[in-house]
């Protein structure tokens, strides 16, 4: 009888710590998904953070970027500035030379005709 009595115990006590084990295992599951959710959590709003600060960033960094010159276009540095602005700005001395000589050149006909008469 006392056998009994033992073996019931030593059964009862395995089904005990069966049943911790089992709590303690599905508690930690819990545990753990607790954590994935908060990880998860974290990561959404991590993202979303960052899109919200990026957002501009682009249009931000390209207009200083342009504004501080990066983005100069080639046809203006190298046709205009360096070919096209020197020849006008020639030509136009030549065309004020030119009409200096026409809007002069009344005062010399009358002058002309001053001095034969």
């Amino acid at each position: 009888m006392r056998k009994n009595e033992e073996s019931e115990i030593k059964k009862m006590e395995e089904a005990e710590s069966k049943r911790l084990e089992a709590h303690t295992a599905k508690k930690a599951l819990e545990r753990s998904r607790r954590e994935a959710k908060k990880v998860a959590h974290k990561k959404v709003v991590s993202r979303v953070l960052a899109k919200k600060f990026t957002s501009g960033m682009k249009v931000g960094a390209l207009t200083f970027l342009r504004d501080v010159g990066m983005f100069r276009d080639r046809f203006d540095q190298e046709v205009l500035e360096l070919d096209v602005m020197p020849w006008l700005v020639q030509e136009t001395s030549k065309f004020v030379v030119e009409m200096e000589s026409h809007s002069s050149y009344p005062t010399t006909m009358i002058g002309n005709y001053m001095n034969k008469a």
